[in-house]
């Protein structure tokens, strides 16, 4: 696209950065509003969820996520705005980031029923303490799995690869500068009516 044709209006990634220092500020900023709504309702969630006391034992791991989610909050909104700028130029090759992102949607739904059994049915929440490793385990476990999976799909696709490639032990068709030369023209068979030995011609 011409220099001169290309629009004016474009999303500052610099910007969008700084603004999500407010978690959602930099997706709406770039035009990306329900992202923005979420990120600040993740972050307002677990913020009560921690001054709730809700989570006595694993304070520091509802930390830690909150200190993930405000940072990933921050590369999020600097690479919409990228990406924003990429299709207004023209480049309809970048990948469209969505509008509903799954992370902050688990989220949500884990934050507000830890805060539903605790504040709306008024249950003791004193068991998160024992169970919550389990869910690291289980994380591990997902991981082991997912890894297990990857590693056997570049495997079979570098068997395929392999199967495909001219020429190869497991090349179905023949490549076609290996193509056989075609077979000579059948030589005749000497005729079965010929006699067979010095006699039968003496006797013919």
């Amino acid at each position: 696209m011409n220099q001169a044709n290309r629009p004016t209006l474009r999303k500052s990634p610099a910007l969008a950065g700084f603004l999500s220092m407010l978690p959602g500020a930099g997706q709406a900023y770039v035009g990306y509003y329900l992202s923005g709504f979420i990120n600040i309702a993740v972050v307002g969630g677990i913020i009560s969820l921690l001054s709730s006391n809700s989570v006595r034992g694993v304070e520091p791991l509802f930390g830690l996520f909150l200190t993930f989610f405000w940072i990933f909050n921050i590369i999020d909104a600097v690479r919409k705005a990228k990406l924003y700028n990429l299709h207004a130029y023209g480049e309809r090759e970048a990948p469209v980031p969505t509008d509903s992102p799954l992370l902050g949607g688990i989220a949500l739904v884990v934050i507000g029923t830890i805060l539903t059994l605790s504040i709306t049915l008024n249950l003791d929440l004193d068991w998160l303490e024992e169970v919550w490793p389990l869910f690291v385990l289980g994380l591990g476990v997902y991981l082991l799995w997912k890894y297990r999976q990857t590693r056997r799909d570049l495997e079979n696709g570098r068997a395929q690869a392999q199967y495909r490639t001219p020429g190869s032990v497991f090349d179905s068709a023949p490549h076609p500068s290996q193509t056989p030369p075609p077979p000579p023209h059948p030589v005749a068979e000497p005729s079965s009516a010929e006699p067979d030995s010095e006699s039968d011609r003496h006797d013919a």
